[in-house]
């Protein structure tokens, strides 16, 4: 009778063992949905929080406004408690990593907003946001170009975002310059060259495309012709730029006449 219980032993530790396996491939697995459940649960949170996120700063009015000092730009309508730091790099992060058109226009729109603000200016830089906006240029789509040529524009207001900036002004000058006569993307890439024009620090990247702001004078539409003619005054006030303005491959005569709609506007604004 001994003999025939411990020839069955083996048998029965064999069958616990199956058993214990059973239960415990039944708690990994059970484990494991759970874990799944937990990271869908927390992705969705996150687009949940990303998506709110846009909506609240896209919401916010902008409209666009000249400085005291020549510097063009957005002021939000109501000024309320702006981004902060970590929604800014939760924006930033997205915009690094998505190829969505949609998202990366919200996104940009979105900078554009916060970047009304000196404070946000200094967190977008300093979050290294400055590259990762201006590499949206070589976007090919041309509203995403368009949007964030518009947030480079206001983040341009701030002197320590062009001196980093300055390694994107030959793009800038070279994107503006290919953009079709009169389109938006156009006026997008003057209005941050009017803005980095103010001071002469960078003159000097912009001495070769004299004759193209000129040509704008005669070409462009009135809006082009102003932000041109933007450029153009403030590239004249650096003493070493005279001889290359004075050179400048394209008639005077007919600059002064296609120009004689905005002169008027451009001496108002130099008394004020």
């Amino acid at each position: 009778m001994g003999a025939v219980v411990r020839g069955k032993w083996p048998l029965r530790f064999a069958m616990g063992l199956l058993a214990g396996f059973g239960g415990l491939y039944a708690l990994y697995s059970l484990a494991k949905r759970w874990r799944q459940q937990q990271e869908d649960r927390d992705v969705g949170c996150c687009q949940s929080k990303t998506q709110n996120l846009l909506r609240r700063a896209i919401d916010l009015g902008v409209n666009s406004q000249e400085t005291e000092d020549g510097h063009q730009g957005h002021v939000l309508v109501n000024p309320h408690d702006g981004l902060e730091q970590q929604h800014l790099q939760v924006i930033l992060d997205l915009l690094r990593r998505t190829s969505d058109t949609s998202i990366r226009e919200n996104v940009l729109v979105t900078i554009g907003n916060s970047a009304a603000f000196t404070v946000n200016q200094d967190l977008i830089r300093n979050l290294g946001g400055l590259n990762v906006i201006a590499n949206c240029l070589l976007d090919e789509v041309m509203s995403v170009k368009v949007k964030a040529m518009n947030a480079l524009t206001n983040l341009s207001l701030n002197v320590a975002n062009q001196e980093e900036l300055k390694i994107w002004i030959p793009q800038i000058l070279k994107t503006q310059e290919a953009a079709t006569l009169n389109s938006e993307l156009q006026v997008a890439g003057l209005r941050m060259l009017t803005n980095i024009s103010v001071v002469s620090t960078h003159h000097h990247l912009m001495i070769n495309y004299i004759p193209h702001f000129l040509k704008l004078l005669v070409e462009g539409t009135e809006n082009v012709k102003v932000q041109a003619l933007k450029i153009l005054v403030n590239l004249s006030t650096d003493p070493e730029l005279t001889h290359d303005l004075l050179c400048a491959q394209v008639s005077v005569e007919m600059v002064i006449k296609s120009s004689k709609s905005i002169l008027p506007w451009a001496l108002v604004q130099k008394e004020c």
